[in-house]
């Protein structure tokens, strides 16, 4: 039972606002780029029950995938090492 708790106070944090709601607030016009492969990551860090943070990491990748990869494992604390605020 208290675990469920945590997990519903940890739900009651996470954001209801759609990403394209807050790229707006940013001051940015979201457009459907998937077929473009634009390649940037947007990355949001909790900082507290308050507070959040949205940077880019710009180039998001250091090399192209393999062929037939269906998976890649990053290191968030190296991600944040690279990120960057929004321009």
């Amino acid at each position: 039972m208290q675990k469920r708790l945590e997990e519903l106070k940890l739900e009651a944090r996470i954001s209801p606002v759609p990403p394209a709601d807050i790229e707006r607030q940013l001051g940015y016009q979201p457009t459907e780029g998937e077929m473009e492969k634009l390649g940037y990551l947007a990355i949001a860090e909790f900082l507290d029950d308050d507070n959040h943070r949205v940077q880019y990491v710009r180039p998001p990748f250091q090399r192209v995938p393999d062929f037939g990869m269906t998976s890649v494992k990053h290191s968030f604390a190296d991600l944040l090492e690279r990120a960057e605020p929004p321009r």
